[in-house]
């Protein structure tokens, strides 16, 4: 039997002490950290706190003087899985007899080896679910630091209800897995979840899309009618025009649309209000159940359990299985992760491909990380204080330039017959990513921290300006 990467609490409640140091040890044998208590109220104070990862409990702690302790650890922990010790003539059945939690009931006497097994299959089950599509959302909420317990418990509490979620995180911290996590859990599951990028739409694009009317041209795409009976879910919503801001209230307000909206945004929506760039209304009705997702370095001691599940993900796309070397982990612990997950699933990925053996190892750890074009620190791969921001006299010499451009623009009569902004945009993007790209050595969510830009956002960005996946997108 294969010892877990990560080492997974169990929490074993029994009234035998014999059984309790018997299973323990056994656990602990295994790879697993045992702790063990003969008390009802122990048991659910660990439990509730988020300490263990799996309940081994006997019937008779479960039912202690009607504690209905059963049903209460169903309630709140819905993520912790309980395999129940019984008698064989137990026929006793109890409110959660059925509920999802119950790993498996297992009479006395038992055998040790299958006891583990079961755990392991359990913590398998719960935490790494075996359907690689359900493993990829659930990636972003895997860990057990308190940050990411929270993130769960919060996460839970939502998944049944139809209220907006607002969803606050870095750049690859996985916002949109997130999301599609709650469609798939929540009572809209059977629905569609459509997902818009607000930053890649102009204005007119984006009051279309959230048109509820149903269209003349059927074969239109409007993603207010495609989600209806699911979830819409707006990535970057803090880049919202006014005009779709108000329409968006609206539709919020009136309830007419069908559908659950879950927004993401990388801003502070609050600065934005108070410079009176986003309606303070519709922060207030976003804002009623926010998500926030802890950046990876804020989180890092999750970083193991992460990357065993990358690591799985890996194997079920056809690559090799591999292991992660104690003194790799420790190197990987030490790096700022300013991508967050997506880029460590990058950094597995091409772990994976690029070096031989059965284990990912401190040398090769170093060796793709010395690949980084520059140390980051922080939620952007920004430059040093004294490189980051131009000169009085580069700024003054960009303003010049857009002020010819306009003036020329004008005077050639073309006001009326083009989009003034749209070209100038045009004109300054492509220099701008090609310069960052550069800087970056062709790493696009690098570009796109830099930029402050989503990473489908900037690769929309990069197809409209002509650059091309010939670029290194990492």
């Amino acid at each position: 039997m294969r010892q877990p990467l990560v080492k997974r609490t169990v929490l074993v409640a029994d009234r035998s002490a014999a059984i309790r140091t018997i299973v323990g040890e056994a656990l602990t044998r295994f790879g697993f950290e045992a702790r063990a208590t003969d008390a009802a109220e122990q048991l659910w104070g660990w439990a509730r706190d988020s300490r263990g990862d799996l309940v081994i409990a006997d019937e008779d702690v479960l039912d202690h003087a009607g504690s209905d302790l059963l049903r209460r650890l169903c309630k709140s922990r819905p993520d912790l899985p309980i395999i129940v010790l019984q008698s064989p003539s137990s026929s006793l059945r109890r409110p959660g007899d059925d509920a999802p939690q119950i790993h498996a009931r297992l009479d006395k006497p038992f055998d040790l080896k299958a006891l583990v097994a079961l755990c392991q299959e359990a913590v398998d089950h719960a935490g790494m679910p075996r359907d690689i599509g359900d493993m990829k959302e659930g990636v972003p909420l895997l860990g057990k630091s308190p940050a990411i317990q929270a993130l769960r418990r919060a996460f839970s509490c939502l998944a049944e209800t139809d209220s907006p979620v607002l969803i606050i995180g870095e750049a690859g911290a996985g916002a949109e897995l997130v999301a599609e996590a709650l469609h798939k859990t929540g009572r809209r599951k059977a629905g569609s979840f459509v997902g818009v990028n607000v930053s890649a739409l102009s204005d007119d694009r984006m009051a279309t899309f959230l048109e509820w009317q149903e269209p003349e041209d059927r074969q239109s795409y409007r993603p207010l009618e495609k989600a209806r009976g699911g979830v819409l879910y707006l990535e970057e919503v803090g880049d919202l025009s006014a005009r779709a801001q108000a329409q968006l209230l609206w539709l919020l307000q009136s309830g007419s649309a069908d559908v659950r909206l879950v927004a993401s945004t990388r801003k502070n929506l609050q600065r934005r209000v108070e410079e009176g760039l986003f309606l303070e209304d519709l922060f207030y009705r976003l804002s009623a159940a926010p998500l926030r997702l802890p950046p990876l370095r804020e989180r890092i001691e999750d970083l193991p359990e992460i990357a065993e599940a990358f690591l799985m993900l890996s194997e079920g796309e056809g690559l090799p299985r591999k292991r992660i070397g104690a003194d790799a982990l420790a190197c990987m612990k030490e790096h700022d992760w300013p991508g967050n997950i997506h880029e460590l699933g990058n950094f597995l990925r091409r772990a994976v491909l690029l070096y031989g053996g059965d284990a990912i190892t401190e040398d090769s750890v170093r060796a793709e990380l010395a690949q980084e074009p520059r140390r980051v620190s922080g939620a952007q791969a920004l430059p040093s204080e004294s490189e980051k921001a131009p000169t009085p006299a580069q700024a003054g010499a960009l303003a010049r330039a857009v002020e010819n451009y306009v003036e020329a623009y004008l005077g050639a009569g073309k006001g009326r017959s083009q989009n003034l902004y749209d070209q100038l945009l045009a004109e300054i993007e492509q220099p701008l990513f090609g310069k960052v790209l550069d800087a970056t050595r062709g790493n696009r969510l690098k570009a796109a921290a830099i930029l402050g830009l989503n990473r489908n956002t900037l690769r929309k960005k990069l197809e409209r300006v002509g650059i091309g996946p010939a670029m290194k997108c990492e």
